[in-house]
């Protein structure tokens, strides 16, 4: 028997697909969910013609949703860890909730992915039972592309109060980019406007990794002129900041820094977006940023904000190893 397929009987609907211990029906008659003991309470046997079973939806269907939005993580921290949950086997589902848990943003982002998988499964059914009735099918909704970091993700002004959660972040991105230094580098690419050729040695010590790290972002601190904006959660944590110095010759980003948790999620584009539109509009001056170049996603980034590479610098160690099986 057709019946009206509504917001609210679409939530019911995937609100029982979640219990896959029992079978639940639509109850076409009263437009409800119902689950075959409820039924059978009244009803000596099922009545097929009333009642219509949900959509089918197991743990090796939520398990396969799982692995596709691993797959299409852009965060590299979060996409390990999860990665290392799915791999787990027994208590798999717990181990990705669990793991998901410590990256709030994209825990929300993963809700919103998997309800819009549910609702596009409970739709093409419902289109399924329409063919089968006589009836046209009804369009299905379009995948949702909206960024969710408007939601989550506060871009403002920073304060001086701000200055210890960025040199936070500022001392753990140079960790980060210190040890990104010190790994056996591949063939270099040319990606970005900087590229770092060669290995340092430990035994030097971390002052010459700091000189490296120095040539790409530096924090010193406000400035008057400059422009300084901070990416601040909703519970108030600082995740990300940026500063463009103004000098006499233009523009230029003297930082750009985000907690690697919280890497591949649109904040560093989001930063540097408002902060282009705080430069003047009349302005003829340039504006520059450097990069380390393996922040090839991020040089992409730039590239759609008009910036093109304006030349490639080339770093070598007094005792880096250089020959080419060490390049590799």
């Amino acid at each position: 028997m057709p019946f009206e397929l509504d917001e609210a009987l679409i939530d019911a609907i995937i609100f029982s697909m979640e219990d896959q211990g029992t079978a639940y029906f639509v109850d076409s008659e009263e437009g409800i969910v119902l689950s075959e003991e409820e039924i059978l309470e009244n009803e000596d046997e099922v009545d097929e013609d009333r009642y219509i079973p949900i959509p089918y939806w197991d743990s090796n269907e939520g398990f396969r949703l799982m692995e596709r939005f691993v797959v299409a993580l852009k965060n590299p921290l979060a996409k390990v860890e999860l990665t290392r949950a799915l791999d787990r086997g027994k208590g798999v589902f717990r181990a990705f909730k669990d793991t998901l848990s410590r990256y709030p943003v994209i825990e929300k982002r993963w809700f919103r992915y998997k309800e819009q998988a549910m609702r596009r499964t409970v739709l093409e059914w419902y289109n399924g039972l329409r063919e089968d009735w006589g009836l046209e099918r009804i369009g299905t909704e379009p995948e949702e592309t909206e960024d969710l970091l408007g939601e989550d993700i506060t871009i403002r002004p920073s304060r001086e109060e701000d200055t210890p959660s960025i040199q936070q972040i500022h001392e753990q991105c140079l960790m980060d980019l210190q040890r990104v230094l010190t790994e056996k580098p591949r063939r270099p690419q040319k990606a970005g406007l900087y590229l770092v050729e060669g290995r340092s040695q430990h035994r030097e010590g971390n002052q010459k990794l700091e000189e490296i790290a120095s040539l790409f972002f530096t924090f010193q601190g406000f400035k008057t002129g400059d422009i300084h904006l901070v990416a601040e959660t909703t519970s108030k944590e600082i995740v990300g900041y940026i500063l463009v110095h103004r000098s006499p010759y233009g523009f230029h980003v003297t930082a750009i820094e985000v907690l690697p948790e919280y890497r591949g999620l649109g904040i560093g584009e989001q930063l540097l977006e408002q902060a282009l539109a705080r430069i003047p509009p009349e302005t003829t001056q340039a504006i520059t940023i450097d990069i380390p170049a393996y922040f090839e996603g991020f040089s992409r980034v730039i590239a759609r904000h008009g910036f093109t590479p304006l030349t490639i610098r080339y770093i070598r160690h007094e005792n880096s190893l250089t020959s080419s099986e060490d390049l590799i």
